[in-house]
């Protein structure tokens, strides 16, 4: 009896080799006999038989008549649309794979922008649409003396605001509160109007009374003026004189949404937020302080639509490597978001992680970052926050 309980004490249980997740998935599971080993993929991956995988594509889209089309076609991934010269996009500027193989909305076309032009008489034109938003846009050749009037009514009032770019010889620009009224503001502006090539220019208001003027492809005005008593503006007319006639170009967004969706400048647009990969590497306090001190905030991927379009970013862009995104652990062993908020249903930790779950607590591990040293693909993995990595910065945009 005593032996053959000694014979039964060595006997090995049976088991099956080790499986290695696959690429761009991962394993969960034992070896023993009769245990059950599940195969999973990452967000924007189809499992394809036991073991391989196949990226989730969408179709390619066309170039648009008389327009560009950059970007890949990859789930998370952003195609862009811009327009040639003289032409207006109609439509969402871009478009984002879905995780179904679609694109999130129809491309657009590209239409020839209005053209207009004026003579030399000092006279306002009020045939434009309505004004939506708080931008004013617009293309114009002339020597001197360009003219835009903001006003409430589609004709000249006596208060309204008067913009004169170039004025005086293309010299100097001015912002009034009436026709040929007091300068609130002015600019020593030489040589900006051109007679052979468009310039551009945009002009923008506030709800605190804040004109402000700029020329196109600069973010920074060269000249504003806060009004005290602000007027209400509807539609825009336009004007030269003084020996100056004017060739106007007009090119309206007409995909509302988009076009108060823009980001500052070194920012794309990655599923309606803006979003900055930064490839000098620093702590998570410095890079948390150097994200607020752009206006934003270290990137916060709570959706898996955008968690996957970060990951092909840190892949295709920031070259595989660590990046911190806005998670820290708090004392209590629960993760919270940068802006407070907690961690949701919506995860995407490496397996194994976070090191703090159960049982399983590390003291120096409050951060997170994009790693891919678990499996082959991009996911989250707490870490130590002294430790230097690169960095995404999240914000709003404008």
């Amino acid at each position: 009896m005593e032996q053959r309980l000694v014979k039964k004490t060595n006997m090995t249980a049976i088991r099956c080799p080790l499986l290695r997740p696959p690429v761009n998935g991962y394993v969960r599971g034992s070896n023993s006999y009769g245990d059950v080993t599940n195969f999973t993929c990452d967000p924007g991956y189809n499992l394809v038989g036991a073991s391989s995988l196949t990226s989730v594509q969408c179709p390619f889209l066309p170039r648009p008549t008389n327009g560009f089309v950059s970007g890949s076609n990859s789930y998370g991934d952003v195609t862009n649309f811009t327009c040639d010269p003289g032409y207006n996009l109609v439509g969402a500027p871009s478009l984002t794979c879905l995780r179904d193989g679609t694109w999130r909305g129809q491309p657009p076309t590209c239409a020839a922008c209005d053209t207009f032009s004026t003579d030399t008489q000092y006279r306002y034109r009020w045939n434009l649409p309505r004004l939506t938003g708080d931008r004013f846009e617009f293309e114009v050749k002339a020597t001197n003396d360009v003219h835009v009037a903001l006003s409430s009514q589609r004709h000249d009032l006596a208060n309204m605001y008067e913009i004169v770019i170039g004025g005086w010889g293309n010299t100097h620009s001015v912002i009034r509160r009436s026709k040929q009224g007091t300068h609130h503001a002015t600019a020593s502006t030489p040589d900006i109007n051109s007679p052979t090539e468009y310039r551009k220019f945009w002009i923008t208001w506030s709800s605190d009374g804040t004109i402000a003027v700029g020329r196109g492809g600069e973010t920074e005005p060269f000249m504003q003026w806060k009004d005290p008593d602000p007027l209400p503006i509807i539609y825009a007319g336009y004007s030269t004189g003084w020996w100056s006639t004017g060739l106007w170009r007009f090119c309206h967004n007409t995909d509302k949404p988009q076009r108060n969706g823009s980001c500052k400048v070194g920012y794309r647009l990655v599923f309606g937020t803006c979003i900055l990969l930064s490839l000098e590497e620093m702590s998570y306090a410095a890079a948390k302080k150097a994200c607020r001190k752009d206006g934003a905030s270290l990137a916060m991927p709570k959706t898996e639509d955008l968690d996957v379009a970060l990951r092909n970013l840190v892949k295709t862009v920031g070259e595989n490597r660590e990046h911190w995104i806005g998670m820290k652990r708090l004392h209590t062993r629960s993760w919270q978001w940068e802006d407070g908020t907690d961690l949701g249903n919506y995860q995407a930790w490496c397996p194994g992680e976070p090191s703090n779950r159960g049982w399983i607590f590390n003291m120096n591990k409050f951060c997170v970052q994009y790693w891919s040293g678990c499996t082959e693909s991009i996911m989250w993995d707490d870490t130590e926050c002294y430790r230097s990595k690169q960095f995404i910065c999240q914000a709003s945009p404008n």
